[in-house]
């Protein structure tokens, strides 16, 4: 072999490599591509379920829980003012007693309890946990359980003075906890943390 031909059998496998090397480095950089766009998608993902769960449950769970203990707060010490050492004592004793619980129970608490019903009941998808937690549900049961007193005032059955079921004490702890962990991941997620 002369060394032409060894020039020409050297520049084809020049060729050749330079051929597969570039071949290569595309696959590879689409590979790399696809894998970065996979990351990115999943993290969009994340994030906009988030948010959906920030925007539809907790945000809103958060804020009517919060005001809900303010409320309720300055209602008890309105009645420890006028002497009384509970709430429910100042509950209607008979027909046409319109008292300020009732009031405060038919006017603001139901309502409120009524958004919280609907809020669990329509967003529940959007929990954290497997199961739905005692305070979710002990709060459904504790309106229910005013509804029935209210029925039973308005037919002049004063016997009780408050809900069968007790009020969910951990309920704005928990709206508050799993709002601001949730706040935490959707900072996270953005990359401003």
């Amino acid at each position: 072999m002369n060394g032409s031909g060894i020039t020409n059998i050297l520049k084809d496998n020049i060729q050749i490599v330079s051929l597969i090397s570039t071949i290569l480095l595309a696959f590879i950089g689409y590979i790399v591509s696809y894998l970065n766009n996979l990351r990115i998608n999943k993290r969009k993902d994340r994030l906009d379920y988030v948010n959906k769960q920030l925007n539809e449950f907790y945000g809103p769970l958060y804020v009517i829980t919060q005001s809900s203990e303010i409320t309720y707060e300055a209602l008890r010490e309105v009645t420890a003012k006028r002497g009384n050492r509970y709430i429910n004592q100042e509950a209607p004793k008979k027909k046409g007693d319109l008292s300020q619980w009732e009031i405060w129970l038919k006017e603001v608490f139901i309502p409120t309890y009524d958004i919280l019903d609907k809020l669990i009941i329509e967003k529940s998808y959007l929990i954290e946990e497997r199961d739905i937690p005692d305070c979710l549900n002990n709060i459904i049961a504790h309106n229910a359980g005013y509804k029935v007193l209210i029925k039973n005032w308005e037919k002049g059955n004063f016997e009780d003075r408050k809900s069968i079921v007790k009020y969910a004490d951990d309920l704005a702890k928990y709206a508050k906890e799993k709002y601001l962990k949730l706040k935490q991941k959707q900072t996270k997620l953005i990359g401003r943390n």
